[in-house]
């Protein structure tokens, strides 16, 4: 028993509603990283490139500090220490605190207060309602308790209200630095980040989990992330790229699709990649594919578009 088995009572109450199940997952689904995956890029190709790398940017470092502190705490989930609960969904890392909680409230509230004034108030509501129910769907499923999901909403809006009030300031004197100051302001953050994870693991090597959980003190997901954190920082290098929302739809559709499809041949192709029991090189390769993947999203694919466009434009003018 643990500070947070008192709460699962409550999450046997609420899973006794069945008809809450799909409705439950569809709002879990708004708070995983494939939402991230497409929404993120077409927010930055197709709407507004500032508030889509800001949003980027904070969505990666919003999910480095929610990974670094699950391994610190090393809380276990429901249903890894009770059968009274319903296993409606598996997940491999630790429970407290709720990554989808913390990243839904980062996210839709980010974006929320980028509307105009008018439309503000009830933008906010939404957000925090929608962000509510992702979080009560992770309660539900029975992949966090109660106590998981409230400390994810409070790192989440630690972290947000931090990036509002130095926002200005961090983006004055972020771009101001050669970007080999920027890389190498990259590679500290992520080996101070490598450095803390280790020493979280190591605290907690000794400890006997649940076999079903196994990868609980993985690498992969800082691995992941930070990987996504350099091809960010490396794709911003590209100053002199002028990319232009377009106003014509169906340009607008054809950069979504054309982008999409080399980003999810990325995502799934490069995922195959693997180099057997080599550990090492394996998380090397993660990291790669993540690194191109932003890289691609923040350079890539603008890139590409910049070209088309210009060429038609080009073709236009004969």
């Amino acid at each position: 028993m643990n500070i947070l088995t008192p709460t699962l009572p409550f999450i046997v109450w609420l899973q006794n509603f069945h008809f809450l199940k799909w409705p439950m997952l569809v709002f879990s689904a708004l708070g995983s990283t494939y939402l991230y995956l497409f929404a993120l890029p077409i927010l930055y190709w197709c709407i507004n490139r500032r508030i889509g790398l800001d949003v980027g940017f904070l969505v990666l470092a919003n999910a480095i500090i929610n990974n670094l502190v699950k391994v610190l705490f090393a809380l276990p989930r429901p249903y890894w220490i009770s059968d009274s609960v319903y296993v409606l969904m598996h997940e491999s890392g630790f429970g407290l605190p709720s990554g989808h909680a913390q990243g839904a409230i980062l996210f839709w509230l980010f974006l929320a207060l980028q509307l105009p004034t008018k439309h503000r108030r009830w933008a906010i509501g939404g957000a925090i309602l929608l962000s509510g129910l992702i979080g009560l769907s992770r309660i539900y499923l029975a992949v966090h308790f109660p106590a998981d999901v409230i400390v994810g909403f409070a790192l989440g809006l630690l972290v947000l209200g931090i990036y509002l009030k130095s926002e200005e300031a961090f983006r004055a004197w972020f771009y101001l630095q050669h970007q080999i100051r920027k890389l190498a302001l990259a590679v500290l953050g992520i080996f101070i980040t490598l450095i803390c994870f280790a020493i979280f693991v190591h605290l907690h090597h000794t400890q006997n989990f649940p076999p079903f959980d196994a990868e609980a003190l993985s690498w992969i997901s800082v691995i992941s992330y930070t990987g996504a954190i350099f091809g960010l920082v490396i794709g911003m290098a590209n100053r002199r790229l002028v990319l232009e929302i377009p106003r014509n739809i169906a340009a607008l559709i054809i950069r979504i699709i054309a982008g999409l499809i080399v980003l999810i041949a990325l995502w799934f192709g490069l995922a195959k990649l693997t180099v057997g029991n080599e550990i090492v090189l394996t998380l090397g390769l993660r990291f790669l594919r993540y690194a191109l993947i932003a890289w691609w999203i923040v350079d890539g694919a603008p890139r590409l578009f910049a070209m088309w466009e210009n060429n038609a434009r080009n073709k236009s003018t004969f």
